[in-house]
């Protein structure tokens, strides 16, 4: 049975309790965060509720706007704060949610057929599950809580819809929304299920506590809401019929009670227990048995309670860290996840703590953040684990409690190295364009020089950089300058905790800048914006928040003048910088993406509308009308949609408690005038006589122009707000769009490559910042501008099958050689149904297709495969025939009975090697032929232990050819027609590869530019083993110097050609390069570094786990991290490897050494 915990809402919270000494940081590397300042009073812990609009006008918002497609980024991990951590009924399986608006369920490895040592200690996320989301703070989420009886999650938090308080519940095994429950009108910070499952309570910032039961889950109020909002609010079930919630004690306006609700009687009336808190009561948890349960409170204390009635009795745990939440363990044993905590020497920590509730001991202790508070901590129901979060890099810490004799660790949090889960995301701290007349280069950093002692506005160092010009990262040079935020003679001095910025000039104070604690935050940046003489004229503010960027006019004395307002970031804004030619703005962040504003229209307003700045547009009022006269295509009204001409006929804004609506036409002009830029206006438009359909809802912020997402591993991808995009080869799998369908049905997600046709336009992504605006890139790179831009988006998502796994569900346990996988596809259109088809794979093997059923829109498929793993990902896509493409995608995690292991046939291993080396057209190369032959040689010796060795077929030099190579294929797929999934097929080319006309070609020695296609060995070719049920790995080494092609300029292109159609098929590539690098030969070595690092894996330095195997998932890492490390001092080689997902899943062996 699993505990019942609370996980509760605190934004702002950081302790001012003083200890002895910091504790040792769980950090791998130097700490890379700012520390956030200390707030001087306990008034200060307090969440800045995310405030809503008057409820009635909130409701006109969502009457007004239809649902859009909204980027999200797919990075395999958190991407913001954690602030909830649930276990599962089931141990194998924990969930995530937060500030990135998702939650994310994680499979735990720890049992099951075949584990080595290395795996007893392994998680990877299995699935997202989405709810609704919109623009700013809305769909964060606050709390989770796990069913006990069934595999029932229910999220919270600040809803999407007009009132922001929903819950939805997921049944996790499907996947699936199974409940929406409507009645709070504001934010939800607490929910908790019934150890029977059948009840939930759930609180919102306004105090309301309602209970839902099932099966109807129907709401009956507890507390109607009253009183100041605040947060942490929570409340739990003690017993099925027993509630205890924290209630403002009504005689000490600062301290707080816990009140039990009797769910038996009629009309229950709050009993408030003995013993008062002091301040707000953060967390209350119940322990597992039923025995106990605690509280904890902002004052430090830990209080342990006996007995679940009026009488109930506590006694003081501890006194110290404010603890944020709590879970009860095994063996006695509270887990307590604590807010940042002062030490003498100024430096705060937070902590996972671990009690002894029998002894009040502290049994462990580990540091968690130097940077952020912990809000949560979770104990498996086995008591085998416990889960917390490192808010410094945005990361899952997963804690094993036990030996693997199952005794307990007398140590388990700070004497072992704890498994980190995270995304493939680095928090940006720096962002500086780069001095240069030519061309747009942005640099950016991801840590911070100091962070005992972080400067404001200055973090950290720029360490990488990014070309816009012509979209690539490229390395630092030496002689790279970069543009400073500061402006000679002025300062800022940052006063009120970030509320208030005094700017001075030449020493003296001058002009100020007050944000609004909501509707803006704290400055955590800022950056001057100069004229063409080089005089400070502008200041760029970056706030927490509302994570927004402010435009204002620096004056000499008294407040500045608020002009304009960006917004688009999920974190706060940590880092400004201002282009040389002064037309755009970049903006980095902690939600770990890099955006570029335009300034246009910011010196030469368009019009002479008051606000034509913000807008950037000009309004006038001609024959009784309102009119749109001008518009900037990078401005806020283009961006929603408005267009010269169009007759503003009404405009409905917020007045207090609801909207006032205006028809007047100098009414409506006031009303765009006075209506604070940071807020909501709807307005009801004309456009050549005619109205439109919907009114158009917008807060008059601008997008960027483009964002910049640079991945941890290389990958990265540059966007535009209507979809268009460019990326590396697998950038476009860490980005894409969500769906909303309402609250009663699950968000579709569409990955940004299933729109590669449509929407990767590197053409266009080059011109942008050239052009200044997307229509105008559109027009240089000679593409036709949509007449809706803003449904190109839209149109391409609508046009998109949804696919749907039916069986097995999510950690089903499923018994037998065969398994069925069985998944229901829904077609845009009849049309789609009949041309498209549903393709299944199990860890990469394609499954064979038993029957297709349906009709219409809709086809259920079903296919048939042989799982060969005890953990397995099934994953079903729709497939687009010729050229065959992806267009969306479901993927499932299922585990295997054991199976005794006289019933199992050991797989077999083939091995396909080309190698060409003596060119007659363009350089020769040294060793491909070595090293294909030392491939072979060590594979076959060294893999005996895990596969009985089937064909082997090397051809070399003249011997490749597309007759031959034609002849290989059809024997390999006679050979292995009788193939299992866990056979291997490993496929190694080395020599000269490019692209034509976006298909690859691996060069032939005799082949010459002119008859490339009829000479050479096209990807269709080789493509032809994808269809064999088996694991397919490719090994390229074929991006080498003395292409007929330049790498420097073009390796994109044929980098992509080479592997995307790969992974097309769920084939798993290792490249020797990434784009626009060659692979490099050293004769010293006889082979070429590519090679010589994989013989050197083979050879046991890829054994990370030390268990005498080499697997896949170890010789990639060593691979792609021994490689650049071995060439630093000559030039960038960086391997690449895909399906990422796929090859941290499956365990595929590959040699063993002892």
């Amino acid at each position: 049975m699993c505990p019942r915990k609370i996980h509760s809402i605190t934004m702002t919270l950081v302790a001012l309790f003083v200890a002895s000494a910091p504790l040792e940081s769980r950090a791998e590397g130097p700490v890379s965060v700012p520390r956030p300042e200390l707030q001087p009073t306990l008034d200060e812990f307090t969440e800045e509720v995310p405030r809503e609009e008057a409820i009635s006008f909130a409701a006109l918002v969502i009457s007004s706007r239809r649902d859009q497609p909204r980027l999200v980024l797919n990075t395999g991990g958190p991407t913001n704060t954690v602030r909830s951590i649930v276990f599962s009924e089931d141990p194998s399986r924990f969930y995530s949610g937060g500030l990135d608006k998702r939650v994310q369920s994680w499979g735990v490895r720890g049992a099951g057929r075949g584990l080595r040592r290395s795996q007893v200690n392994q998680a990877l996320l299995v699935q997202n599950l989405r709810w609704e989301i919109a623009r700013g703070l809305r769909g964060s989420i606050y709390t989770l809580a796990a069913s006990p009886s069934n595999r029932s999650l229910a999220i919270a938090g600040y809803g999407a819809r007009n009132a922001t308080g929903n819950i939805v519940v997921y049944d996790t095994a499907t996947a699936q929304v199974t409940n929406a429950l409507l009645g709070h009108m504001q934010t939800v910070v607490s929910l908790d299920y019934s150890p029977n499952g059948k009840k939930l309570v759930s609180v919102s910032v306004d105090g309301d506590v309602r209970v839902w039961s099932g099966p109807e889950w129907n709401s009956r109020q507890l507390r109607a809401p009253g009183g100041a909002p605040a947060s942490p609010q929570p409340a739990i079930f003690l017993t099925d019929d027993l509630v205890a919630v924290a209630s403002r004690d009504a005689n000490q306006p600062r301290a707080w009670r816990v009140a039990l609700y009797d769910l038996t009687e009629e009309n229950p009336e709050p009993k408030r227990l003995e013993g008062v808190h002091a301040g707000a009561i953060s967390t209350l948890a119940r322990d597992r048995d039923g025995r106990r349960w605690a509280s904890a409170d902002i004052a430090g204390n830990v209080f342990l309670w006996s007995g679940f009635g009026p009488d109930a009795k506590r006694t003081l745990l501890r006194k110290g860290r404010v603890a944020l939440d709590l879970d009860f363990g095994p063996d006695n044993l509270l887990f307590a996840a604590t807010a940042l905590y002062r030490y003498p020497d100024g430096t705060m920590q937070s902590a996972l703590e671990m009690w002894d509730a029998a002894t009040g001991q502290e049994r462990d202790v580990v540091a968690t953040s130097d940077t952020d508070n912990n809000f949560a901590c979770a104990v498996s129901p086995d008591g085998s684990r416990v889960v917390t979060w490192d808010g410094d890099t945005n990361r899952l810490m997963v804690f094993l409690l036990k030996e693997r004799n199952g005794a307990f660790k007398a140590k388990p949090l700070s004497a072992a190295q704890p498994l980190y889960l995270r995304g493939q995301g680095r928090k940006i701290f720096k962002v500086a364009f780069a001095d240069r007349d030519e061309g747009y280069v942005i640099g950016f950093g991801t840590t911070v020089s100091d962070p005992a002692n972080p400067t404001f506005n200055d973090f950290g160092p720029v360490e990488q950089s990014f070309n816009l010009s012509d979209p690539s990262l490229r390395p630092l040079q030496e002689a790279d300058q970069w543009l400073s935020p500061e402006a000679e003679g002025w300062g800022v001095k940052r006063l009120e905790g970030g509320l208030r910025l005094q700017l001075t000039q030449g020493g003296q104070d001058a002009g100020v800048i007050n944000l609004d604690p909501v509707w803006q935050g704290k400055a955590r940046s800022y950056c001057f914006l100069k004229d063409p003489e080089g005089q400070p004229d502008y200041f760029a503010v970056g706030t927490s928040t509302q994570q927004g960027v402010f435009i204002y006019k620096l004056a000499n004395e008294g407040e500045c003048e608020l002009l304009r307002y960006y917004r688009d970031h999920a974190g706060f804004v940590s880092s400004l910088s201002v282009s040389k030619d002064g037309k755009y703005l970049a903006s980095g962040s902690v939600d770990e993406t890099i955006k570029i504003w335009s300034l246009e229209g910011l010196r030469a307003p368009v019009g002479t509308f008051p606000k034509s700045v913000a807008w950037g547009a000009d309004f006038e009022l001609k024959d009784g009308k309102v009119v749109l006269t001008k518009s900037l295509e990078s401005g806020a009204a283009w961006r929603k949609g408005l267009r010269v001409g169009d007759a503003i006929v009404a405009a409905e804004v917020n007045r207090g408690e609801g909207p006032v609506k205006f028809e007047n036409p100098e009414e409506i002009y006031q009303a765009i005038v006075d209506t604070p830029i940071t807020q909501t206006i709807v307005l009801t438009v004309d456009r050549r006589g005619k109205r439109l359909n919907e009114r158009i809802l917008l807060v008059p912020a601008w997008e960027p122009l483009c964002t910049l997402f640079s991945a941890a591993s290389g990958e990265w991808a540059l966007w535009s707000p209507k979809g268009y995009y460019d990326s590396s080869v697998n950038g476009d799998e860490l980005f894409g769009w969500q769906m909303n369908r309402g609250n009663t049905r699950k968000p579709n997600f569409y990955r940004a490559d299933d729109f590669r046709d449509q929407l990767e336009r590197p053409e266009v992504m080059k011109r942008l910042l050239s052009s200044g605006s997307l229509p105008a890139a559109l027009r240089l790179a000679g593409n036709a501008v949509p007449g809706d831009l803003n449904g190109v988006l839209p149109n391409a998502v609508s046009d998109a099958p949804v696919v749907t796994i039916l069986s097995p569900t999510d950690a089903e346990q499923v018994g037998g050689d065969a398994i069925d996988i069985v998944a229901r596809i829904d077609y845009p259109n009849r049309q789609a149904a009949e041309a498209m088809q549903g393709v299944a794979y199990v860890n990469g093997s394609p499954a064979q297709p038993v029957e297709t059923t349906g009709e219409g829109r809709e086809r259920i498929y079903r296919w048939r495969i042989s799982a060969a793993d005890f953990y397995n990902r099934a994953r079903v896509v729709a497939e687009a025939p010729a050229p065959e493409r992806t267009l969306n995608y479901d993927d499932v995690f299922f585990r295997l009975r054991e199976l005794p292991d006289e019933k199992r046939q050991p797989p077999k291993l083939y091995i396909l090697a080309l190698a060409a080396s003596d060119y007659q057209h363009v350089q020769p190369l040294a060793f491909p032929v070595a090293d294909a032959e030392a491939i072979v040689k060590s594979l076959s010796e060294k893999s005996g232990a895990y596969y009985e060795l089937g064909r082997v077929i090397e051809l070399h030099d003249a011997a490749i050819s597309k007759k031959n190579l034609a002849n290989v294929v059809q024997e390999l797929r006679s050979d292995m027609k009788g193939a299992r999934p866990d056979d291997l097929l490993v496929v190694f080319l080395a020599g000269h590869g490019l692209a034509v006309d976006g298909q690859y070609y691996f060069v032939t020695t005799d082949a010459k530019v002119q008859d490339l296609e009829d000479v050479s060995i096209s990807w269709d070719l080789l493509k032809q083993v994808a269809s064999l049920p088996c694991r397919k790995l490719f090994m390229l080494d074929t991006c080498h110097s003395g292409n007929a092609v330049s790498l420097a300029t073009e390796g994109s292109k044929h980098l992509k050609a080479a592997i995307r159609p790969l992974k097309q098929d769920e084939m798993l590539v290792l490249s020797a390069t990434d784009t626009n690098q060659e692979a490099i030969e050293f004769e010293d070595l006889g082979h070429g570094l590519f090679t010589k690092t994989i013989l050197d894996g083979f050879e046991g330095q890829a054994d990370q786990s030390d268990d005498g195997s080499v697997f896949l998932r170890e010789l990639v890492r060593f691979v792609e991290s021994e490689v650049p490390r071995r060439t630093r001092n000559v030039r960038e080689q960086t391997p690449r490897s895909t399906p990422s997902e796929l090859i941290d899943v499956i365990a595929v062996p590959l040699v063993r050494l002892r």
